[in-house]
């Protein structure tokens, strides 16, 4: 079976074309327009409707077009371009975009404005242009592991093979600004902040070289109900191969007389995570400390999980660290919900078949104890009891509507 392919592209198409010459040497004169057409590339997360391209040929030797696209929204990108079809084929063809989502998959949708030029000959074209990012939202996208195995020597029917691929690649040299004042949101994970950036991607379109920084506005990251300000962050890409920056992030707080923070270094790839602050205190004395208010000796069992919990999220792994908790306690559910106030708990359970769930409720301050029970009598309609430790039922029916 063929794999789908990531580009789609549909649309109206008129063709008028005229042959003039001889058999031997014809000469095509003519002109096709397209339109009313769409554009989309699953892969970038591009696109594009409204497409509508004019092209025009005169003596089977030179190409004019005219285009232009919306992003379904008030974004548009135009251009015109000529191509001469003689002994040396070239190309020269620019592209202006305005304000424009070109970007658009679940980490991230990005809006850009800007100039863009393809030219030169066909086996040595050049990609320039300065483009600025009017506003992006990136989304810190907790990872999923998956099991799936990989079996040497199969190959998808009419994948191409990567040796033809890369012999087969365009070549073109890059040389692309790309800047933002700010406006760039970087959300997730409890972190909420704004990015500026002055980037410049050089090299070749296969193997493109990224230089310049990316610096923070303003952030701030919730871990586990306590703020920790964005004191310091920065991005360098430093012209190296692969798009893997030179990190520096700093997130501190006070609470009573500690001060100290989450500090992350080095390469993006392998980052370096410490904790301090300026007491000194030993490194897994600080988030106790700053978050619970007590020594790492004195937290409860369930503090201690809460905060294991927390800090996986925050690396990435929150899901994955969670699902083995919860399959070495040996329940269907287990959650870390609320805050570390007086609503934080632990909530642990199991499914008994499709319609009972069975459960505790843990409050991590007071230790006190709920038993609970759902039971689904109909679609969308569930009987939930609650019971605290010494006192009576407290009984519920909700309904539920996805939209």
């Amino acid at each position: 079976m063929m794999p789908p392919s990531p580009h789609v592209v549909d649309g109206d198409v008129d063709l008028q074309l005229s042959i003039a010459g001889t058999v031997e040497a014809p000469r095509l004169s003519g002109r096709l327009d397209f339109v009313r057409g769409h554009y989309d590339h699953m892969d970038a997360g591009l696109g594009l409707v409204d497409v509508a391209i004019e092209a025009s040929m005169i003596d089977g030797a030179v190409v004019r077009l005219k285009y232009s696209a919306s992003d379904g929204g008030q974004g548009r990108v135009r251009g015109d371009a000529t191509v001469r079809l003689d002994q040396n084929p070239t190309i020269d063809a620019v592209f202006r975009v305005n304000r424009a989502m070109l970007l658009q998959r679940d980490e991230i949708t990005a809006w850009i404005s800007g100039v863009g030029r393809l030219h030169g000959p066909w086996d040595h074209l050049a990609l320039n242009g300065e483009f600025t990012v009017d506003q992006a939202e990136i989304r810190l996208i907790d990872a999923v592991p998956h099991d799936a195995v990989e079996l040497d020597g199969v190959r998808l029917l009419r994948a191409p093979d990567e040796k033809i691929a890369a012999e087969t690649s365009s070549l073109a040299a890059v040389d692309i600004t790309v800047r933002a004042a700010r406006n760039v949101f970087v959300r997730g994970r409890g972190l909420e902040s704004e990015w500026s950036l002055n980037l410049r991607v050089t090299g070749d379109i296969s193997g493109p070289v990224l230089s310049g920084a990316v610096d923070k506005v303003r952030g701030s990251l919730d871990l586990l109900g306590r703020p920790f300000e964005l004191v310091r962050g920065e991005l360098v890409f430093d012209g190296t191969a692969g798009m893997d920056p030179v990190i520096d992030v700093g997130l501190e707080r006070e609470s009573g007389d500690v001060y100290g923070g989450i500090y992350v270094d080095g390469r993006l790839s392998k980052p370096h995570v410490r904790f301090e602050s300026r007491s000194g205190l030993p490194s897994d004395e600080v988030l106790p400390r700053l978050l619970f208010g007590v020594s790492q000796q004195s937290l409860t069992s369930l503090q201690a999980l809460q905060l294991s919990l927390g800090i996986a999220r925050l690396l990435g792994h929150g899901v994955g660290i969670q699902d083995r908790i919860r399959q070495m306690v040996g329940v269907d559910v287990l959650t870390v919900s609320g805050t570390i106030g007086e609503d934080a708990a632990v909530i642990a359970g199991q499914n008994l078949g499709d319609r009972v769930f069975v459960g505790a409720e843990q409050k991590i301050e007071g230790g006190q104890s709920t038993v609970l029970v759902e039971v689904t009598v109909a679609d969308n309609v569930i009987v939930d009891s609650r019971m605290e430790a010494g006192q009576g039922p407290d009984i519920g029916l909700n309904w539920r509507h996805d939209y």
